[in-house]
């Protein structure tokens, strides 16, 4: 048996059982895969009514006859994972909709071209009682520095694709109102109560909420279109776990006005004025850079 206790996101101690059957976990679509069993003593941010599990690393959201993303990179094999079992993880690719270069993934194989349908699977999800880990491929803080002389920089981690300019300005200015609408939107559809959250451990101790995280798809890290960029999110943001705040690739030395948070309180999902000056979690496909 598998026991995930988790307390913080400290070292991992394994002891090897015999082989079992283990069953995959239900967004998986590969095969049922024999691995062998391990007691895992994890450090509680997860203790509470999660149940957690370990996941064997595969391919996120494979079909049948589909092809290989363009510059997606392999599963890790044989990586056992523990995560909350009462966490989706969902992704959208920020574009024009009336272009149709908007799209969205989610971790049970559910996608789509329009935020509507994102906002309905989402509040799906919470209404059932489930936490879903929801990104935005789009620029969700900046930074506000002391120096005016460093007004527009980009964040640490963004390399050659700043915030500021191109595609991440681009991106940054049609997201704002993207991702305030889906918050909006999916605030309205839930029946019970959520709460909304950036910060990784206040959304652990909280079950049943929402998570929002950046998402950095970039270069040759891109799929062949967008709702791939948005599967390919999904499967960094799982890679990632359990800390995914340890893999976050994007960060700003000094204050930050962060435009995520201040979605989340305008549509009701928190009160905590803190948002507004609060980071994110950035996770990059590929490789990071300093």
């Amino acid at each position: 048996m598998i026991d995930t206790r988790m307390h913080n996101c400290g070292p991992v101690g394994v002891s090897i059982q015999p082989d079992i059957l283990w069953r995959t976990p239900r967004w998986f679509s590969g095969p049922r895969t024999t691995v062998t069993s391990v007691e895992l003593e994890l450090p509680s941010v997860w203790e509470t009514s999660f149940r957690n599990r370990a996941i064997l690393g595969g391919s996120l959201g494979s079909r049948k006859g589909a092809t290989p993303e363009r510059g997606s990179r392999k599963p890790q094999n044989n990586k056992l994972i523990p995560y909350p079992s009462h966490m989706y993880i969902a992704c959208a690719d920020i574009g024009s909709v009336p272009q149709g270069n908007f799209a969205w993934a989610a971790s049970d194989g559910a996608e789509g071209p329009l935020p509507s349908e994102l906002a309905v699977h989402v509040a799906r999800l919470l209404n059932s009682g489930e936490s879903v880990a929801l990104g935005f491929e789009c620029p969700l803080f900046v930074p506000v520095p002391v120096c005016e002389g460093d007004l527009g920089k980009g964040r640490i981690g963004e390399g050659s694709r700043p915030w500021s300019a191109g595609a991440g300005a681009g991106a940054l200015a049609t997201g704002l109102a993207q991702v305030a609408w889906v918050l909006a939107r999916t605030r309205t559809l839930i029946t019970v109560p959520a709460s909304g959250h950036l910060n990784w451990d206040e959304f652990n101790a909280a079950p049943g909420s929402l998570l929002v995280w950046e998402a950095f798809v970039t270069g040759t890290a891109k799929g062949a279109n967008h709702i791939e960029d948005a599967r390919l999110a999904v499967q960094a943001f799982r890679e990632s776990l359990p800390c995914p705040a340890s893999a976050s690739a994007v960060r700003v030395q000094g204050p930050v006005q962060s435009l995520v948070g201040a979605a989340l309180l305008s549509s009701g999902w928190s009160s905590n004025l803190a948002l507004l000056k609060q980071e994110c979690i950035t996770i990059r496909v590929g490789e990071s850079v300093s």
